[in-house]
């Protein structure tokens, strides 16, 4: 199964592709907007280099969050960072361990085994810390 790594990002810098995380995993820190028992993490997701069908599995580590509730797309994969374009995804799984389904420009799932390593995607995660 692929992994899709999510990276906290400052929303004002967005990292350069060549970007490297810290240890946490993050590229930039920055603490969450709180809403009550809601937190709101702005990242980018990278997807893996073998996409699992049905979807990368995403660590929610970086984010700090133990469950994901929801998404905010900021945008789809446009070609930020040298990616490919056309793609758009949703967060599929459960809240505590999230897949990223991706879909190719027909609307169809991104077939078993393909190099989406270049695809990121910006997102606010909307969950539980």
């Amino acid at each position: 199964m692929g992994a899709a790594t999510f990276s906290v990002v400052n929303t004002g810098s967005l990292p350069s592709r060549n970007a490297q995380p810290d240890s946490a995993g993050a590229l930039l820190t920055q603490s969450p907007t709180t809403f009550g028992s809601y937190a709101v993490v702005p990242g980018a997701i990278t997807m893996s280099s073998s996409y699992a069908t049905g979807g990368d599995s995403l660590s929610l580590v970086p984010s700090g969050l133990k469950k994901v509730v929801g998404t905010l797309h900021f945008a789809q994969d446009l070609g930020f960072w040298g990616g490919k374009t056309g793609y758009s995804f949703e967060v599929a799984g459960t809240p505590s361990d999230p897949l990223v389904k991706v879909y190719a420009t027909n609307n169809t799932e991104v077939a078993n085994a393909t190099n989406l390593s270049t695809v990121v995607f910006l997102v606010l995660l909307v969950g539980y810390r």
